[in-house]
């Protein structure tokens, strides 16, 4: 297969439920839920890689899910203590909404907070991607530590290498019409999230937790995001055969 080229299915298949998966993957972060959304992210990069790897024939493990998916489920010292000073600021900031500047200010708050929702689901979309990519190519065909660990490498440098502002402006522009729906998502999800999560620690992040329905499959304004970014993207061949160039020589091919 030609490098110049991307793969058959790259601008055609599944970049749909990339897209869902991606930006169900941002939301969490319009919620004041520091200990969750870290947690939040990494849980549904994994539900996206279980549903990727669903169709072909062989299975991954549990840590190689997890070593693919990236992330890690206990937060740090670093990550509670900007989400507890993030949440502070935040209130700090709404106080100064109410009694100064109400709109100028919420404007201002809302756009940092798409913001934040917008540099998650990009990246997320990106890895998405490239997982999806490298099992297309059959870098990873069954579950062996050493493939695992390279094509894992290989995502990582090609994310480091190629910046996501093209999928951040398709999702800025998607994201930014309905603001009440957004918000609404997030918070649907934001509690759903966060009874998975407390289910988790009681057992142990059993695989039923991890499996378990989150109720957003046929939202009306989540389907027609990740339809909408999906077609973007596909479009985007220029960028898909970047990603694909970048990856394959990061795994020692080109």
């Amino acid at each position: 297969m030609s490098v110049d080229e991307p793969t058959p299915r790259a601008t055609t298949d599944g970049l749909t439920r990339i897209s869902f998966y991606s930006v169900l993957s941002g939301l969490p972060r319009l919620a004041p839920l520091p200990f969750v959304d870290d947690w939040a992210r990494d849980f549904l990069r994994r539900r996206l890689l279980r549903e990727l790897v669903a169709t072909r024939p062989f299975e991954l493990s549990e840590p190689a899910i997890r070593h693919l998916a990236g992330g890690s489920d206990a937060p740090t010292l670093q990550g509670c203590l900007t989400g507890c000073l993030s949440v502070a600021a935040l209130k700090t900031a709404l106080y100064i909404v109410k009694v100064v500047a109400r709109s100028i200010f919420r404007k201002i708050l809302f756009f940092l907070a798409v913001k934040d929702v917008v540099d998650t689901a990009a990246e997320t979309w990106q890895i998405g991607f490239l997982l999806r990519l490298a099992l297309d190519r059959g870098d990873l065909t069954r579950d062996e530590p050493v493939a695992v660990g390279r094509v894992r490498a290989a995502i990582e440098a090609t994310c480091a290498e190629v910046d996501t502002r093209i999928i951040e402006g398709h999702l800025f522009r998607l994201l930014r019409r309905s603001p009440r729906q957004l918000l609404h998502a997030a918070r649907r999800l934001g509690r759903t999230l966060t009874s998975l999560r407390r289910r988790s620690r009681e057992t142990g992040g059993r695989a039923d937790t991890e499996s378990a329905s989150l109720g957003l499959d046929n939202d009306p304004f989540l389907g027609h995001v990740a339809d909408e970014l999906g077609h973007d993207m596909a479009t985007d061949t220029a960028y898909l055969r970047e990603l694909e160039t970048v990856y394959l020589r990061n795994l020692g091919i080109a």
